[in-house]
């Protein structure tokens, strides 16, 4: 399977969702909008999209938002959970809207969309440093460690996208081999 393709076909397939809903242009009525995570990386190996909306949020708009996402054609569910204040480790502070559109007939996209305070946001930063480490053999390092863990049950509880990230971009890892010596060695398991 050529990863680089799958990759950009998954940023096509998500662009045009975003277009169909409107959804880039819905949430800047509330606040600076960025596309972050592995679409905003060129990191794709599934259906996700990640979106950071900064913004001093109301409720009644939050809700606002939620009923205009669960009005969009194709909607499988959305979930929606408050993290402002109940800080949970794994997740930054703001209100939550997690989302599940249909894609086709068995695919699923997973929508995440976080509003957070201005000036919370850590990733600016974060998304500077890891697109100047990128490189094509990184890259591709990346892609085919990613496609070969993401449908684990574990990814996204025990590890993430980012441990595969760091493992690659800071400790060399470039096979599904020296990650698991990598994520054995920060305490994690495959």
């Amino acid at each position: 399977m050529d990863l680089q393709k799958q990759q950009e076909d998954l940023q096509k397939e998500g662009n045009s969702l975003l277009s169909k809903w409107k959804l880039l242009e819905e949430l800047s009525k509330y606040g600076k909008v960025t596309v972050v995570g592995s679409m905003a990386l060129g990191l794709m190996t599934w259906r996700d999209i990640d979106i950071e909306v900064q913004g001093d949020i109301s409720k009644d708009d939050y809700f606002e938002i939620a009923r205009y996402i669960f009005n969009q054609h194709k909607l499988n569910d959305i979930r929606l959970a408050d993290y402002r204040k109940d800080y949970n480790p794994g997740h930054q502070k703001g209100l939550y809207i997690n989302v599940r559109a249909w894609a086709n007939e068995t695919d699923k996209w997973k929508l995440d969309v976080w509003f957070i305070l201005p000036g919370e946001s850590k990733l600016d930063e974060y998304y500077r440093k890891t697109k100047e480490k990128l490189n094509i053999e990184k890259i591709n390092a990346i892609l085919f460690i990613k496609n070969a863990v993401c449908q684990n049950p574990k990814y996204r509880k025990v590890y993430s996208s980012v441990d595969i990230y760091k493992a690659v971009l800071d400790e060399g890892v470039t096979n599904l081999d020296q990650f698991k010596e990598y994520l054995a060695k920060i305490g994690k398991e495959l």
